[in-house]
């Protein structure tokens, strides 16, 4: 997979999904829109994983009070099935225009991220462009992260 990162001078330009079809072949296609989230199950090393990737066209990326609920569910549900998950980042952090409550919920999310890197759940960042704020923590508290040029 970082191979195929390589190789692909234009990857950060490609649209999301093709993002992710290029990493993860036709599994791709299963990939449910949440706000800023594309949040899809590929094969990962052979295991069913979770990969999560930021929609920078969305509010820049950002994490608000919707995204930081799917996430949260998201989380508990690979804990759960001890699956993998890949973050692809291109984001802001967290959507500091929705105030308290997404804040609230972000630190709730966050909190659900340490439990699975805590419990030993593999966990891998990859930085696209933007990488900043709260998704510079997300990036920080995975086992393996992977920076673009």
């Amino acid at each position: 997979m970082v191979q195929s990162l390589k190789e692909n001078s234009v990857f950060t330009d490609l649209n999301y999904l093709d993002q992710a079809r290029l990493l993860f072949g036709n599994e791709a296609k299963n990939f449910d829109l949440t706000g800023s989230l594309y949040i899809g199950k590929c094969q990962i090393a052979g295991r069913l994983g979770q990969v999560i990737l930021t929609n920078r066209k969305v509010h820049g990326g950002t994490f608000g009070f919707v995204e930081s609920i799917k996430l949260t569910s998201t989380l508990k549900e690979c804990r759960r099935k001890n699956m993998p998950l890949i973050f692809l980042l291109d984001s802001g952090g967290a959507r500091l225009t929705e105030g308290y409550k997404a804040l609230g919920m972000f630190r709730l999310m966050f909190g659900e991220i340490l439990q699975t890197r805590l419990e030993g759940h593999p966990m891998m960042a990859i930085a696209l462009r933007n990488c900043f704020g709260g998704a510079s923590m997300i990036a920080a508290s995975c086992g393996y992260r992977v920076g673009s040029e």
